[in-house]
Order: structure tokens, then sequence, then C-alpha cells
């Protein structure tokens, strides 16, 4: 898991100090990881939670703004950083690219929106694979 954080951050963003940096899954293991990575790289990290429980562990660990996520945190991300965030690491599910006729690539279309409209000016790294990794690689159901 610190592997993948600091690969992310550094390999994949180039993150440096005094960047932004909202971590999407942000109470997952390699989310909680990549914050506090992050944060020792003096970054200022906002991530995500979908329980309003997990605020206090995410501020525990140094988190500077902890983000309830509803599937619509751009404009809250917005408010924190109006100018726009220079980096995004998403660890959320993302939409079902294939082109199987059978999948809806629509079902979750707006996370990248939400991570792209929160991000004006810089990289985004996806850690995820598709909903359905099966359906994916094989094209079955």
């Amino acid at each position: 898991m610190l592997q993948t954080s600091y690969g992310s951050l550094i390999v994949g963003l180039d993150a440096r100090s005094g960047q932004s940096l909202p971590v999407r899954g942000g109470t997952s293991s390699v989310g909680m990881a990549s914050a506090a990575l992050a944060k020792r790289l003096g970054l200022t990290v906002m991530s995500t939670t979908r329980n309003a429980g997990k605020a206090a562990a995410l501020a525990a660990i140094g988190v500077d703004h902890v983000v309830l996520d509803d599937g619509r945190i751009a404009s809250r991300v917005r408010e924190i950083v109006p100018e726009g965030v220079d980096l995004a690491l998403e660890l959320v599910r993302t939409p079902d690219t294939s082109g199987h006729p059978r999948r809806d690539p629509t079902a979750r279309r707006g996370v990248h929106a939400e991570m792209e409209a929160g991000t004006a000016r810089g990289k985004i790294v996806v850690l995820t694979p598709p909903a359905d990794t099966t359906t994916h690689l094989t094209g079955t159901q």
C-alpha cells in the first residue's frame, strides 16, 4: 500500500510541497497512506469519505479538509480551493467503459467529471478497475 501511494504521488502526480490534492476514497488503506504521505511532502490534502463517522480518522492522520462524498464533490472542493486543485488521486470505482452492450457505461459517469471539475490545472491518477472487472476483461456476465 505504501508503494502504491508513493508511486501515485511521486511518479504519477509528481507531487510537490505547496500543492493541493483531493484523495477520493480517502478512508481506504491506500487513501489514508496517500494522505499521510502527501502531508509529509507538504501538500494541502482534501480526503473524501462516504461515512461522516470516519471524518475523525482522516483528521487524525493530518488531512486538512474532510469532504463528505455524496457523488458530487466538485462544488465542495471548489469552496476549499476556488482556483482549482493542483492534482487529484481517484480511488473510487470508475465506470465500465468496455463497450459491452449489456453494461451501462453511464452508471458512475460523475466520478471523473466531478474530479475534473475540481481540478482546473493538474494531473489525475486513477487507481481503480472498472465496476465489474470480470465483465470488463472477459466480455461475459
